[in-house]
Formats: structure tokens, C-alpha cells, sequence
């Protein structure tokens, strides 16, 4: 992992351990400069304790989005720049910027994008927030 800077975006990834999870962890530490951190969806203590900056939830097999959101937002959401929740079963990702939750609902749609390699994840970071290049 990169060595810990005050410009340094922290990511939080959510999943369920997976391979995709892992993938993902090694794409942002060795191409970003940012810190990374998991949990696995089923940790609650974690995802409501996260202090990061972008979270990434890896949709796929039992998950509840909806139920991670609600953990999420029941904390300070001061520092969250941005939200992507990546679709697994068709390769879209959501991408709420400076997201708000209102009345148990993201108050924006999302932006869709279709991600077809690891540098489509990449450019939504970059785009997004203020993740810099490693």
C-alpha cells in the first residue's frame, strides 16, 4: 500500500470478498494515490464506522444495497465525495457524486457507465473526485 499523505483520497470498498474485490483493491493501490480499505458487506460495525472519502460497493450475489446505503448515511457524511456501486451481473457502475440521502433514497440518479476494463473504474475516480494518479 502507498505510504499515507494528507492529499491522500481514502477508499472504502464493500463487498463480499471476492476475487473482484481483491482485483479491485490491487487496480486503485498500485494505480492511485489513495488509501484502501474493506469490509465485507455483512460487517456493519465497519461500513457505519468508515471515515473515507470514496466508497465503492461491489454489487453482486446477496447483497443489500440498500441496507449498506442506510449504514453509510447513518454516520457523518461530511468527507464522502463519492459513491460508486458497481453491478456485477452487467458491468454498470453507478457514480453518485457528492451524494445525498433523503428520506431513505440518493436524492440524484445516478451517472451510468458501462465499465469494460479496469481503466473505465479508473477514469470515473479520476473524473469524479480528487484521486490522482500513483
Amino acid at each position: 500500500m502507498l505510504n499515507s499523505s494528507p492529499t491522500q483520497n481514502r477508499v472504502f470498498i464493500v463487498g463480499e470478498c471476492v476475487l473482484f474485490d481483491d482485483g479491485i483493491t490491487q487496480l486503485l493501490e498500485h494505480n492511485t494515490n489513495s488509501l484502501v480499505s474493506r469490509a465485507i458487506y455483512s460487517d456493519e460495525n465497519a461500513i457505519k464506522s468508515n471515515q473515507s472519502d470514496v466508497i465503492l460497493i461491489c454489487e453482486s450475489g446477496s447483497m443489500d444495497t440498500t441496507h449498506i446505503l442506510d449504514l453509510i448515511f447513518s454516520q457523518s457524511m461530511a468527507t464522502i465525495l463519492l459513491i460508486l456501486i458497481i453491478r456485477l451481473r452487467n458491468n454498470v457502475i453507478d457514480v453518485y457524486a457528492r451524494p445525498a440521502f433523503v428520506a431513505g433514497r440518493m436524492s440524484d440518479s445516478p451517472q451510468r457507465i458501462v465499465a469494460r476494463t479496469g481503466d473505465d473504474l479508473l477514469n470515473v475516480l479520476w473524473q469524479n473526485s480528487n484521486v490522482t494518479a500513483a
